[in-house]
């Protein structure tokens, strides 16, 4: 009899304790390997940054090690949300999805940087919104002849969407009815 080699109980319950869960049988335990793998380029980054080395260095070692963060902010998230409710879990998850994007509009606009803050705001709308919801559509319809959903949901999704298109509209009708004389000169000022 053949038997399975197993973790120590301290390496297993510090695995579990940060949310990587290695037992399961469904394949997302690799991903999550990969993903948490990537935390690595946290403290190459930091290198990165205070050896001097190089802008498209620091850039690419800080993108690979926000992708595990992000996972980690939403895998809290999720656990913070099943606790509380689902009204103050809605608000929470609401606040805590766009944290990424809030804290690189913050740096950015710190920066100067009011077209990648432009173009990130733009970005996230059109991602979460339409990406998302077609995303979903697409792949929820497969292999079924009706697809049934929950009225809430799309009534959110729908306002969701609405709101995203006057928040894109809104801007826009002013930039193309505003002389560029009567428009407000640098934001800087």
């Amino acid at each position: 009899m053949q038997t399975k080699p197993t973790q120590p109980a301290g390496v297993r319950a510090a695995l579990q304790w940060i949310g990587l869960d290695l037992s399961g049988s469904n394949g997302s335990a690799g991903l999550q390997v990969v993903m948490y793998s990537l935390l690595i380029f946290f403290p190459i980054a930091l290198v990165v940054k205070f050896a001097n080395i190089g802008g498209p260095w620091l850039f690419i070692t800080s993108a690979l090690a926000i992708i595990p963060l992000a996972g980690i902010l939403s895998t809290a998230t999720e656990q913070l949300v099943m606790r509380v409710g689902p009204g103050l879990g809605g608000l929470l998850n609401a606040t805590f999805s766009n944290a990424v994007e809030m804290i690189i509009a913050f740096f950015a606009l710190n920066a100067g940087l009011f077209e990648v803050v432009r173009a990130s705001i733009t970005g996230a709308i059109i991602g979460n919104v339409l990406f998302v919801l077609g995303l979903s559509f697409f792949l929820g319809g497969l292999g079924r002849e009706k697809q049934e959903f929950n009225r809430t949901a799309s009534g959110v999704t729908g306002s969701q969407l609405v709101l995203a298109a006057t928040a894109l509209l809104i801007p826009t009708a002013f930039v193309l009815t505003v002389p560029p004389s009567a428009a407000i000169g640098d934001l800087r000022e």
